[in-house]
């Protein structure tokens, strides 16, 4: 029987009846070689960097894992223009950091980047064993930003109504005392994460959305990715403050604040293990029915512990 993924241990996580049989971005051409869902560059530099050879999986101690999981899901066509996605984050951004350069600025590539890590996360998660469950549910949360991100990376439409807030560690390592990070953890780390959740006023006791908020998120070392229907934060009754970081595309980049803390630890179910925010004053997202879908660390073996 033909492997699934590229690793054993990824094997079991996968659906075999639902693995494609044609591109899922393109829908007709014939699929190629197996494509990652975090770009293999991630991994690769994260290694160089640490020094380390393995990275954990899901922060299991007993999960060694050389890769983060990839699996047949595109054409050699569709694959080719995601590296081109991935050219600019590479070279102008990832490697400059981990070099010890100034990195350069956000631009509309990473806009493109960042939605094409978002809709194979989406894709992916959909043929997870673990989403077999909640089918019906995932499809109803997932399928509208899945269609319309797809439709957005054929070059079908010009917008796809999805909102990249970018965060780079720096903005973290220069607000919050060292001692509260775990800088092995901030700078060695990958994360991918769903989650939806409905809207209420809390204080009158009313819901405000009826159909629930999707939110994809990404770690991929130096940078945190956020991708959000456009205007999820308005009217939000906690402090985000971002940059706009393009005249064409809902690209922004965001500023420090003790709330957005918050609202990461929430996003992460309380392991946002890179930031100890026990001695932080943080916004409560409590009142938010948030259920989390799917969520992945990879961790080298210095970043397991919680910060001290």
């Amino acid at each position: 029987m033909e492997k699934l993924t590229n690793l054993g241990i990824y094997e079991e996580l996968f659906k075999a009846e639902k693995m494609p049989t044609k591109c899922l971005l393109c829908k007709t051409g014939e699929l190629d070689e197996l494509g990652h869902i975090i770009p293999k560059f991630v991994m690769r530099w994260l290694k160089r960097a640490s020094k380390l050879n393995s990275f954990y999986f899901n922060n299991d101690r007993e999960k060694m894992v050389a890769d983060t999981p990839a699996f047949k899901m595109m054409c050699k066509t569709c694959e080719d223009k995601f590296s081109t996605f991935e050219k600019y984050f590479t070279d102008e951004i990832f490697k400059k950091y981990y070099r010890g350069k100034t990195p350069s600025p956000i631009d509309d590539e990473v806009y493109n980047f960042a939605i094409s890590i978002a809709w194979r996360l989406i894709a992916s998660t959909e043929r997870l064993k673990d989403t077999q469950p909640k089918e019906n549910t995932f499809e109803a949360i997932y399928s509208l930003s899945e269609s319309m991100m797809r439709d957005y990376l054929n070059n079908e439409t010009e917008k796809c109504h999805h909102s990249v807030y970018a965060l780079p560690i720096d903005k973290l390592t220069k607000n919050i005392s060292k001692n509260l990070i775990d800088d092995n953890a901030l700078k060695y780390t990958i994360r991918q994460g769903l989650k939806a959740h409905l809207i209420a006023d809390e204080r009158r006791g009313i819901a405000l959305s009826f159909i629930h908020l999707p939110i994809i998120h990404f770690k991929i070392g130096c940078y945190y990715f956020f991708i959000l229907q456009d205007n999820y934060f308005a009217g939000a009754d906690f402090e985000i403050s971002s940059t706009k970081a393009s005249k064409s595309k809902e690209l922004y980049v965001l500023d420090y604040t003790p709330d957005l803390l918050g609202f990461m630890e929430w996003l992460m179910d309380g392991h946002f293990f890179e930031v100890n925010t026990k001695d932080i004053p943080l916004k409560s997202y409590t009142h938010r029915d948030a259920p989390t879908l799917w969520n992945l660390v990879f961790g080298s073996n210095k970043a397991q512990s919680d910060p001290v």
